[in-house]
């Protein structure tokens, strides 16, 4: 059943959404590049089409067909199709032939891309997915630019390399199939017909992030081995900072430990002053004397070139108990005694990267333990697989800087250098020197955001 709500959107029933996505619309082949799977077969293969041997083949084209009908809304086809027939009719009527464009016969060729779009919808088919037991949109997607890419890389695409460019943007000519206007209505009736079921990791309270760094401390003082103490102090460190500072997980593995001695002492008598979660602007005087430590971190971020510096000052203790300059300095005592006084700090005591996995197996044993706590930070039973140090901590940090009234665009200016990225360009080559003079310009702003949480 097809159903109205009080504001005009059109909500349709299981059977009807079935029948849309599995059925065509008249008439569609005057205003889409439609082919029956015969024609695309020889098209493709050059060769008539073997009923047995081709069965799975047939199916492909056919859904891609359909995808690429469902593309459009079928209340538009029809309109244009309407238009046609009226057209047709007043030109009979001045003896007239219409100046319709031929329908065919297409060239025995592919320039559409439904060779890629049979490939993708294969794939979605056998492939195994991670979430569910069959692969996603955006994973079936990634088929389209695995075949631009070997098309512009080609002969053909590369006499096609020459460029329209204006600041950030680039536009090109290209008769890569996989562009067509009829593969983007692939593309989009195939999404509509997919859709998404995501496990994306959740947030969580603050408090709960809190009470996670106490059990760890618990168990620091209790370790059995120096070794597995200096990985609790890395394993609190990495969810402080990540959360102070709003970082996603892998970003927290670039802190760097000669930066981030160079600046440790500054910042650690400082006064909290009276106003620090009003919107008034702080003073001068106060910014200079804010209790603050910088997080310096140095890698290849996305969407850049090269390695980058960035600095991000913090509160060195936040409103609800999260200490980052605590652990920074924990952190920077477990990296003396490992005999490294340069490097990632996160990295192994013999200068190896960490695991992530590593990571996330011992936060999910934390997490666990907190759900099985009477206190209710957490829901009960959720499933942990929904929490890990990749989102988690850059959610609840956000979360909490906007329930603690944080403005939008300050909580934007946490992450800057992907707001870099979207405007004119990215970011110039500076020492550190400049990025940490860049860092104190925004202190006032970055500093209150973590003190919030």
């Amino acid at each position: 059943m097809i159903v109205k709500d009080d504001d005009g959107a059109v909500w349709e029933g299981q059977e009807e959404r079935s029948a849309r996505l599995n059925t065509g619309v008249a008439g569609v082949h005057s205003v889409l590049s439609f082919q029956c799977e015969v024609c695309w077969i020889r098209n493709l293969e050059g060769r008539d089409l073997s009923p047995v041997s081709d069965r799975n083949y047939v199916a492909c084209i056919r859904r891609a067909n359909l995808d690429a009908i469902n593309g459009r809304a079928s209340r538009t086809i029809k309109n244009h199709i309407d238009h046609l027939k009226a057209t047709e009719e007043r030109c009979r009527d001045l003896n007239r032939t219409p100046n319709f464009p031929q329908r065919g016969p297409f060239p025995l060729t592919d320039p559409v891309g439904m060779g890629c779009a049979v490939d993708m919808l294969y794939r979605s088919l056998v492939a195994k997915g991670r979430i569910t037991n069959h692969i996603q949109f955006n994973t079936m997607r990634k088929g389209r630019s695995t075949q631009t890419l070997l098309w512009s890389s080609s002969p053909t695409g590369t006499l096609e390399g020459a460029t329209f460019s204006g600041n950030a943007s680039r536009i090109r000519f290209t008769t890569c199939p996989t562009q067509s206007t009829w593969f983007g209505d692939f593309l989009l009736g195939a999404q509509d017909r997919m859709g998404y079921e995501t496990k994306n990791q959740k947030a969580v309270p603050i408090s709960a992030i809190v009470r996670q760094v106490e059990m760890i401390e618990d168990d620091i003082d209790n370790a059995e081995s120096q070794e597995q103490a200096h990985f609790l102090v890395k394993l609190a460190a990495l969810i402080t900072i990540l959360t102070a500072a709003s970082l996603r997980g892998h970003e927290g593995f670039y802190l760097d430990i000669a930066a981030t001695r160079k600046h440790i002492n500054e910042g650690r008598d400082g006064v909290t002053p009276g106003k620090a979660l009003t919107t008034k602007l702080l003073t001068e005087k106060e910014a200079r004397n804010l209790p603050q430590v910088c997080i310096c971190l140095l890698g290849k971020f996305k969407g850049e070139t090269g390695e980058r510096y960035h600095s991000i000052i913090v509160a060195n203790e936040s409103s609800s108990g999260l200490r980052p300059r605590f652990w920074l300095e924990k952190l920077l005592e477990v990296c003396a005694d490992e005999g490294r006084l340069s490097g990632y700090a996160f990295n192994n005591a013999n200068g190896s990267r960490p695991s992530p996995t590593e990571y996330n197996a011992n936060f999910r044993q934390y997490f666990k333990a907190i759900q099985e706590e009477e206190e209710g930070l957490v829901v009960p039973n959720t499933d942990t697989i929904r929490f890990g140090i990749s989102r988690t901590y850059r959610k609840s940090s956000e979360s909490m800087a906007r329930a603690a009234g944080i403005p939008k665009d300050q909580v934007e200016t946490m992450n800057r250098w992907r707001k870099i990225e979207r405007a004119k360009g990215k970011m110039p080559q500076f020492d550190m020197a400049d990025h940490y003079a860049d860092a104190k310009q925004l202190s006032t702003l970055t500093w209150r955001y973590s003190y919030a949480l």
